[in-house]
């Protein structure tokens, strides 16, 4: 018999200062309004947008960035299982999704604002790909990851920020999604 995983369990074996629960704080902050055109075009999924924009982020956070890294984490890690709300989206779903331009898009949005905002904070190494919190005592300013469509483009972590996203996507994102369609 198969134990039952509740996900008020996970969420007590999350940290407080989580990288985590910043991306479910900062996806939760999207408008609704920011999917229509996605359902719209691509019709209701089992899986929630924000649930899937979720899994993607905190994915690129942990330096995962093939659909079956993600897949497989799904099923491995309490974090992306929380966050995920023990949805299980397959490798080739992940791929779909997240090569829409518009969710596209909003990832590098979020990503930039995710990692400009941790790095102002000084809650991560701006050298890393890598985005873990190393304090759990540090004091994080939520407030600074509120969606906000318009980040400013002449912030030096901001550029910083985008430069390190367009080089993963370039290097790493999109060669494994088209890897993994092509098999």
């Amino acid at each position: 018999m198969q134990p039952i995983i509740n996900l008020s369990d996970l969420e007590e074996r999350i940290p407080k200062n989580d990288v985590a629960r910043i991306v479910k704080f900062i996806v939760d902050s999207v408008p609704e309004t920011k999917f229509d055109d996605c359902e719209e075009r691509f019709g209701i999924s089992d899986h929630h947008s924000k649930i899937m924009l979720k899994i993607i982020l905190y994915a690129y956070t942990q330096s995962k960035y093939s659909g079956k890294e993600i897949d497989f984490a799904l099923r491995d890690s309490t974090r992306m299982m929380w966050l995920a709300q023990m949805h299980v989206p397959t490798f080739d779903f992940i791929n779909l999704f997240r090569s829409i331009d518009e969710i596209n898009n909003l990832v590098q949005t979020l990503y930039i604002n995710l990692r400009s905002n941790l790095i102002k904070q000084q809650l991560i190494d701006p050298k890393s790909e890598y985005m873990d919190i190393v304090n759990e005592d540090a004091k994080i300013d939520k407030q600074s990851f509120i969606w906000n469509e318009k980040f400013e483009e002449n912030n030096t972590y901001n550029q910083e920020a985008k430069e390190v996203y367009q080089e993963i996507l370039r290097t790493k994102i999109l060669p494994s999604i088209t890897h993994e369609t092509e098999m």
